[in-house]
């Protein structure tokens, strides 16, 4: 059997320029879909996998994969016709918010919805539109870490900015079976709280959240501490609540403005892109990747001890944040195993 495995969401940020022209340049990366790549899976092995941006240039293009896909063709020596399957990494479905005529409804119409991704196939490889499989975003996280660890069980963690409608996904994974434990929502997003702290410190949002893992361990963050209480709420039973990204109204998660607002008022003014990092900044970084690694280690804690696991398979963007990784490692009672690409 011969599998391809794509990523990306096409027309995205153009949907949003179109829809929403008067935005700060950089709000327009508050979006799904950047990175698309593809991958052949044969019987045999990963035949090939390469990112659409090697191709054009354009850096975390979420554009549909065309020239990625004709290299793993290629290189693997198949035809269109030789693929059985063509799997992509969302599974939007139609939801109560997407109101007619609302922004969210021309959205899923344009950018979401399965057959927009399956109808950019059909026209490059005919045939293709029918083989089509959504898989749902984090689900497809869970089954990159847990089928590839060599774990015959374990406990799954999958964190990033968003899936579809959620930002964390708790899983066990045994045998062939991955079964889904607790889902959190995306207004409880770690991803999208890094995220907005890189905007706050003058980064590129979805693209910076490095260099704010790099600025932390430069940084105080106990000088915050107080602060943070008003970021993050640790609760019951691995329960956490954001309560700075409630800020946003419906409109401004398009933005994060009111979030950003509300980060002025506790850590105060937001760094300018190409300023200055003073000891301020440098102690906001390491507040926020404190908070960070208390979230995952309260979710992980309480699930470890409610499942028994001692092996942990980790996904999604958040699961990039190596200083995350590195301490999970080091007083527990834990194998885990981290997919080298989120």
């Amino acid at each position: 059997m011969n599998v391809i495995g794509i990523s990306g969401l096409d027309n995205s940020v153009a949907f949003k320029r179109r829809e929403l022209p008067d935005l700060d340049p950089r709000e327009y990366r508050v979006a799904q879909g950047f990175d698309s790549a593809a991958v052949l899976v044969t019987d045999d092995d990963v035949a090939a996998a390469v990112a659409e941006e090697r191709f054009t240039g354009e850096k975390s293009t979420g554009a549909f994969p065309r020239n990625a896909l004709l290299y793993c063709l290629e290189a693997a020596e198949l035809e269109p016709a030789d693929i059985d399957h063509i799997a992509h990494g969302f599974a939007y479905r139609p939801m109560p918010f997407h109101r007619h005529g609302s922004l969210e409804q021309r959205r899923y119409n344009e950018v979401y919805a399965p057959e927009v991704t399956a109808g950019r196939a059909e026209v490059i490889f005919p045939g293709w539109g029918s083989r089509f499989v959504s898989v749902p975003h984090h689900m497809a996280h869970a089954a990159s870490a847990f089928y590839l660890s060599g774990f015959d069980d374990a406990l799954i963690i999958v964190a990033d900015g968003m899936g579809e409608i959620e930002s964390l996904t708790v899983a066990v994974g045994e045998g062939d079976a991955i079964r889904v434990l607790r889902r959190y929502s995306i207004r409880q997003s770690l991803g999208i709280l890094y995220s907005v702290f890189t905007l706050y410190l003058g980064f590129e949002m979805m693209m910076d959240e490095y260099k704010v893992m790099g600025l932390a361990p430069y940084g105080d963050s106990g000088r915050y501490r107080d602060e943070m209480q008003q970021v993050i709420e640790l609760g019951d039973e691995g329960s956490y609540q954001i309560p700075i990204l409630a800020h946003n109204t419906p409109a401004e998660w398009e933005t994060h403005r009111g979030a950003l607002r509300a980060m002025g008022d506790l850590f105060g003014e937001r760094r300018e892109p190409g300023g200055p990092v003073d000891d301020r900044h440098r102690d906001v970084a390491a507040a926020v990747q404190a908070g960070l690694e208390d979230v995952v280690f309260h979710v992980l804690e309480h699930f470890q001890q409610a499942t028994g696991a001692r092996r942990l398979c980790m996904a999604g963007g958040v699961a990039l944040n190596c200083t995350v990784n590195g301490l999970i490692a080091r007083p527990r009672d834990v194998r885990r195993h981290v997919r080298a690409a989120g």
